[in-house]
């Protein structure tokens, strides 16, 4: 057989099985001679913009074929897969990037097979694994292109290449477990907001033990962020970030949100203690006898100080001109909120200037200097400690006969910086009236934070929500002017609690994996009330049972009452009785960090924290340290693994225990009774064992 004859007879064979024969004909087709089929085409709907995909194709053309039928219409061709680059073609020649009857390559099949095709290749489409698409991108960078560059090629934002490039960089650990969707991508953005894989590695270390209520997105960021200090604090306000980056700051920014980070905590602090004392030398330079700096306002010391009034100044005529034009335009009508608001801070800097500290004051008392909650300068003028006070003249009958004086009379030291603590001012209330430490906000964010441990509790307790509602239902009924001792508010709705500051807060997390957060509440569409009321008696019983426990926890007002008016008063005792039944966790959903609370405390709090958790050894080597040391030192034994490693198991367990006295149950109201037992008292949690040892720590 001759080598001719083989060839001719592969192709009889050929000619002969329709399996070896090419199935489909690849045609180029003219842009305007194409249109999306309606017949044939599986996929109805387009949900994805079409502009990045446009961009893509203009920047590396077609990468992939469109398939079309024939609709045997003057030259026409359906589209049954590749709609959505049918669109993206279409907007680029819209755009004029191509012509409009551009060559366009086409598989093109038989109607018969066109639907049949259109499914297989939407049905078969496998979505990228997004570790996968991250590496990607990241080589892309490494291999020289710009992150512009990636970004026209897939027609997406350079933030966005540079978040996939950041995600495709994680640590060793965290990649792994991101490629084998181990976690969320949620969960692998958060390891990604700080760019340093050594300190990914050691929060996933710390994560991977973690309990599963604490694993999720937002635990990750609080762990990654909580040596930085975020652009929003105060403190970074304060500096500002151009300052912070000339001075070799460097800034982590998390590229799937608007926040940004200063990385370096230990920069910021000296940035703010440097401006903070060039404006108190400030101070002292226009005459003040001392000047005094504290990074947050603390008004256990300033509260302390005795305050001078200044003195009233006649404003000049060009300002009392100024003073009299402003009062007449607030009048006026027409002016806008922005304008309005304008003249309204101008008059309030010609006010400032009505007002002045003679030298004589000047001479005998001090400035405090301070950082507000945005960020800004707070000056506090005309204060008095107890050694700027003059000693009251001594009648001659007082005067030994040598003629010394009282050691009272010393010349204070003036015309310097000082550092201002509690036991530097001057009290101003007697013993019998012994000052809050706590300010007024911060003992609202911990009755918030109790609330929320509450109604946590009440939430995974279906039998102590439902007694507790069937008793407010059948109480409030008998009170025709109001139940004054319910603890539950059924007509606002949603009552969660949320402390002012987040930072440290759980809640969220906790209550998504509450039962009745879980249930399906698809029975509540519908205007038909009746049919509601009957697909709501046919869910399961224990699905109803944990709906109703989520309902009235959401309900919840009690925590901490006030006492500002009867109906606070007459709920305390109540309140005190659900947290004895409920026992409320209040370190499940909370932990006490720098800026939630040990910042807003005074030393001597710093102090006894020291001396319960950590024992009283401990506290007394930290008698000499500043206020800003024993605060971060406390957030680190509270809050950071590399700190609480050199601690024991039992001191650890004492830190994962301790909470500020306001929100330990024997707080609300007095001794806490069981449900059982109303003559018995409830007791906190065991401390633990080797509590004995200190009477401070056996306290707790």
């Amino acid at each position: 057989m001759t080598a001719s004859k083989t060839k001719s007879g592969r192709k009889a064979a050929a000619a002969a099985d329709p399996r070896q024969q090419p199935r489909h004909v690849v045609r180029e087709i003219p842009l305007d001679r194409l249109r999306l089929s309606t017949l044939y085409n599986v996929r109805a709907t387009q949900d994805e913009p079409i502009e990045p995909l446009a961009d893509s194709i203009a920047a590396k053309g077609l990468l992939q074929n469109l398939i079309a039928v024939d609709e045997g219409d003057d030259g026409w061709h359906g589209v049954c897969a590749g709609g959505r680059r049918l669109a993206a073609l279409q907007l680029n020649a819209a755009r004029g990037l191509i012509a409009a009857d551009a060559p366009v390559a086409c598989i093109v099949v038989a109607a018969a097979e066109a639907r049949i095709v259109s499914l297989a290749e939407n049905y078969a489409r496998s979505i990228m694994n997004p570790a996968d698409e991250a590496r990607a991108f990241a080589d892309l960078i490494d291999e020289g292109r710009t992150a512009a560059e990636v970004a026209a090629t897939f027609g997406v934002t350079e933030r966005h290449v540079r978040a996939r490039q950041r995600l495709g960089r994680l640590a060793a650990p965290v990649m792994t477990a991101f490629a084998r969707r181990e976690m969320t991508i949620e969960q692998a953005q958060a390891f990604a907001v700080v760019a340093d894989p050594a300190r990914q590695a050691l929060v996933f270390e710390a994560w991977s033990k973690a309990a599963s209520w604490d694993r999720s997105a937002s635990a990750i960021k609080r762990m990654m962020t909580e040596t930085r200090v975020a652009l929003g604090h105060p403190l970074a306000r304060f500096v500002g970030r151009d300052a912070y980056e000339a001075a070799g700051g460097a800034v982590d920014e998390d590229l799937f949100s608007t926040d940004v980070y200063l990385a370096d905590a230990d920069l910021v602090q000296r940035l703010v203690t440097e401006r903070l004392e060039a404006a108190a030398d400030a101070e002292v330079a226009a005459g003040w006898k001392w000047a005094a700096v504290m990074l947050e306002q603390d008004w256990s010391v300033l509260n302390r100080l005795r305050r001078l009034h200044a003195a009233q100044v006649d404003l000049d005529e060009a300002d009392q001109a100024r003073w009299d034009e402003i009062e007449a335009l607030l009048e006026a009508e027409e002016l806008t909120d922005e304008a309005y608001d304008a003249l309204d801070a101008e008059r309030e800097a010609l006010q400032a200037k009505m007002i002045a500290y003679t030298d004589a004051q000047k001479a005998t008392a001090g400035v405090v200097l301070s950082i507000g909650r945005t960020g800004e300068l707070v000056v506090e003028r005309g204060l008095q400690r107890a050694e700027d006070i003059a000693p009251t003249p001594k009648p001659a009958s007082d005067i030994t006969g040598d003629g010394d004086a009282d050691d009272t009379d010393a010349a204070p030291v003036g015309g310097a910086v000082v550092t201002l603590g509690a036991e530097d001012a001057a009290p101003t209330r007697t013993a019998a009236e012994p000052r809050d430490p706590y300010s007024g906000a911060l003992r609202d964010d911990m009755r918030q934070i109790l609330k929320g441990a509450l109604q946590l509790a009440v939430a995974e307790d279906p039998a102590l929500a439902a007694d507790l509602l069937h008793f407010h239902v059948v109480t409030a009924a008998g009170e025709p002017y109001g139940f004054r001792e319910g603890l539950l508010d059924l007509r606002l709705g949603d009552e969660t609690a949320r402390p002012r500051l987040a930072d440290g807060w759980r809640y969220d997390e906790e209550t998504a994996a509450v039962p009745g957060a879980q249930v399906a509440q698809t029975w509540l569409a519908g205007p038909d009330a009746a049919a509601r009321f009957a697909a709501f008696r046919r869910l399961d019983p224990v699905d109803k049972a944990a709906l109703v426990a989520a309902t009235v926890a959401k309900a919840l007002r009690a925590a901490l009452p006030k006492e500002d008016g009867p109906d606070d008063k007459a709920r305390i005792g109540f309140t005190a009785s659900l947290v004895g039944a409920a026992q409320p966790e209040v370190r499940r959903i909370w932990s006490p960090t720098s800026e939630n609370f040990l910042a807003r405390v005074s030393r001597a709090v710093l102090l006894e924290t020291i001396e319960a958790t950590l024992g009283a050894d401990e506290a007394r080597r930290s008698m000499g340290a500043k206020k800003g040391e024993l605060v971060a030192f406390l957030h680190g034994a509270f809050n950071e693994d590399a700190d609480r490693r050199r601690w024991d198991d039992a001191t650890r367990q004492r830190l994962d225990f301790w909470t500020p006295p306001p929100m330990r149950h024997d707080a609300v109201g007095g001794p806490v009774a069981t449900a059982t037992d109303p003559n018995a008292t409830k007791a906190e949690p065991a401390a633990p064992e080797d509590a004995d040892a200190d009477p401070a720590i056996a306290a707790e």
